[in-house]
């Protein structure tokens, strides 16, 4: 739209819109609408929507139920190996940034505990 508004600004517009089989009334409409938008704002707005895209993406990818934390991190962690930014995909998935860094604080004492806690939770569902 932006290179055929400014075919419009060289040539008469009836030509332009003869040329690319669009109405004359629709190429003074993008002269009006889009009249002061350059050609680095308009490379930015194709950026813009191929980072729509692919978070609409990895969001269908990971469609489900995400209570946990550690099941949220892990799903913001595959959205940014994906190539989503690490602050989109932490705000999307409600998971503080700075926990995707974060690592266990647990001992190797405290891991053969835990899996009898983990095992027992299993065996006995809320």
């Amino acid at each position: 739209m932006a290179a055929i508004r400014r075919e419009a600004d060289r040539e008469p517009a009836g030509i332009v819109a003869k040329r690319h089989k669009a109405g004359e009334q629709t190429i003074c409409n993008w002269r009006k609408w889009f009249g002061a938008v350059s050609t680095d704002e308009v490379c930015r707005l194709k950026q813009l929507v191929v980072e729509r895209d692919l978070e609409i993406e990895v969001m269908k990818e990971l469609a489900g139920k995400m209570v946990s934390v550690r099941a949220r991190r892990a799903a913001a962690t595959y959205a940014n190996e994906r190539g989503l930014s690490h602050r989109r995909a932490c705000t999307r998935l409600n998971v503080a940034r700075s926990a995707l860094n974060a690592c266990s604080r647990l001992t190797a004492k405290d891991a053969p505990g835990l899996q009898r806690v983990y095992a027992l939770s299993s065996q006995y569902p809320r």
